[in-house]
């Protein structure tokens, strides 16, 4: 669980950054070139939403408690007990 989270929290920081930049970047080029010579200004509103969404969402995913963590203990408690069954096996 631990680990997950430092994913989810690490791939959020990144996107963070990465969309804050972008947004920044836009917001100088939307206050540098006339809007009337932008030739697609909605870019500059759309290129950094992408990472924004990505950071919210992993995020989000970060605080999210863990799910499914006991259907994968039956199955480790199963590959256990299958392993020492084969164990027994070979050394007989």
């Amino acid at each position: 669980d631990v680990k997950r989270r430092a994913v989810y929290s690490a791939v959020a920081l990144v996107g963070a950054v990465v969309g804050v930049v972008l947004a920044g970047t836009a917001l100088m080029l939307w206050a540098v070139v006339p809007l009337t010579q932008m030739v697609a200004p909605w870019v500059l509103l759309v290129v950094p939403a992408p990472p924004l969404l990505i950071a919210v969402v992993c995020g989000i995913a970060a605080r999210a408690p863990a799910t499914g963590g006991a259907a994968f203990d039956v199955v480790r408690k199963q590959m256990h007990a299958d392993m020492l069954m084969l164990r027994e096996s070979g050394a007989a």
